[in-house]
């Protein structure tokens, strides 16, 4: 077993080589193949060619999609340096300035998710994916691979018990301490199933853990460790009637802000924006004090609950934002007056 598969870290790199050197028995693809070989259709829109053509490929920023070319039967990367710095951020293997490309990195993480949390067509495909590819092992490469994916899990494991909060800060993509634990919960429950139906919804939530990073927590509240949909009834997202019903969740009396009463959150560290000196929502970003990563402060940053922002539900209705500052602005205005009256009315204001 090769030394790195002791890593316990979630980079997609760990445990794709496994897969490919202890079960397969060959050397892993380029990260573009990988990347497709494991979450086909999600990170890469293939561009119709010949096959016999190179062009260098691209990431589009509208689609959030990376688009190649198939080369000889392979995708193609050419020399585009920012789809090379992309893939490092992704796959975690990258050693130039942690920062360039980060934000495309990031993304690309965001689309997967969201994509993944709204549609389990796609998620039950990932996990069918694994299994058949399990089940097609003969029995020497499934006992190769189970004890060489059992090491990194411990790693994992290990790992998680000693990192610090500023180690986990200081991480590319933090993933916050509930969510790698829920992953890792879910992740080591099917692994001691000891069926092939386990041991690739381990590996799926493995590789799924290791791209999404920060954002795998949209998954772990919609999804049950069998990657299976959790019923609507554990769903407890506000929705448009809950709004209707009991009136804007927001309110505030600081109503010299932009966004009166909204607690604001580093997306990167999670440190608690509003308590840093010179803290202002009037800004349209906030550089973190703690890790200096660049926040935006806008309306469509805005969720109702943190949960809410980790299933990646719609943001804030903006009419109903806007009618709950004109709410409360009335009802300040309304105890202002009577406060107004009742120190006329009191005997010590009489004549």
């Amino acid at each position: 077993m090769n030394a790195f598969s002791c890593n316990g870290e979630f980079r997609v790199g760990i445990p794709a080589a496994l897969y490919f050197r202890e079960a397969l028995e060959k050397k892993p693809p380029r990260q573009l193949d990988m990347l497709d070989y494991f979450y086909p259709g999600l990170l890469i829109e293939e561009i119709p060619s010949d096959g016999q053509t190179k062009r260098e490929a691209l990431f589009d920023d509208q689609s959030g999609l990376i688009r190649a070319v198939r080369y000889h039967g392979k995708l193609y990367s050419g020399g585009s340096s920012r789809v090379s710095q992309i893939l490092g951020r992704l796959t975690g293997t990258a050693e130039s300035s942690p920062e360039k490309e980060r934000y495309s990195a990031e993304q690309i993480q965001i689309r997967t998710a969201k994509a993944l949390a709204g549609d389990p067509s796609l998620m039950s495909r990932l996990f069918a994916l694994n299994l058949a590819r399990f089940r097609a092992l003969s029995p020497e490469a499934a006992d190769r691979f189970s004890a060489a994916f059992g090491n990194y899990l411990e790693a994992l494991l290990r790992r998680e018990e000693t990192m610090t909060d500023a180690e986990r800060a200081a991480a590319l993509f933090p993933m916050a301490k509930e969510i790698s634990e829920a992953l890792l919960r879910f992740i080591v429950y099917q692994w001691n199933t000891d069926t092939d139906t386990g041991a690739a919804a381990a590996f799926t939530w493995v590789m799924l853990g290791s791209l999404l990073r920060g954002h795998a927590g949209r998954l772990v509240f919609v999804y049950l460790s069998s990657g299976d949909p959790r019923v609507p009834a554990e769903d407890d997202r506000i929705t448009a009637e809950d709004i209707a019903a009991c009136g804007s969740f927001y309110e505030g009396d600081d109503l010299d802000s932009r966004f009166p009463g909204i607690e604001w959150y580093c997306d990167r560290c999670g440190e608690h924006l509003n308590d840093q000196p010179g803290f202002s929502d009037k800004e349209p970003l906030w550089h973190c004090r703690l890790c200096g990563y660049p926040n935006p402060i806008r309306l469509t940053a805005i969720y109702n609950c943190e949960k809410e922002y980790l299933l990646g539900a719609p943001s804030v209705d903006r009419e109903d934002f806007c009618r709950a500052l004109r709410e409360r602005t009335e009802e300040l205005r309304e105890q202002t007056e009577e406060s107004r009256e009742k120190d006329v009315s009191s005997p010590e204001n009489s004549p």
